[in-house]
């Protein structure tokens, strides 16, 4: 396991881990930092990030995760 520690440049933190002969990426951290990092994107997902725009112009905070296979 390698852990990228949360930095206020990066506002995200990453661990990759191995699962079954399977390596992972796990990476939570805000909004705004995550979003990009999202591609292929279906239907529903891309409701999930409309919402969570709508939350921010409430002046909301949240915090996503993500993971990929590497």
């Amino acid at each position: 396991m390698k852990t990228f520690e949360f930095t206020s440049d990066r506002k995200m933190m990453t661990v990759v881990v191995e699962i079954d002969n399977r390596v992972f990426a796990f990476v939570k951290g805000a909004d705004t930092s995550i979003e990009p990092l999202c591609t292929q994107l279906t239907e529903s997902e891309k409701r999930t990030l409309d919402d969570l725009d709508d939350f921010a112009d409430q002046g909301l905070r949240t915090l996503c995760y993500a993971y990929k296979e590497i």
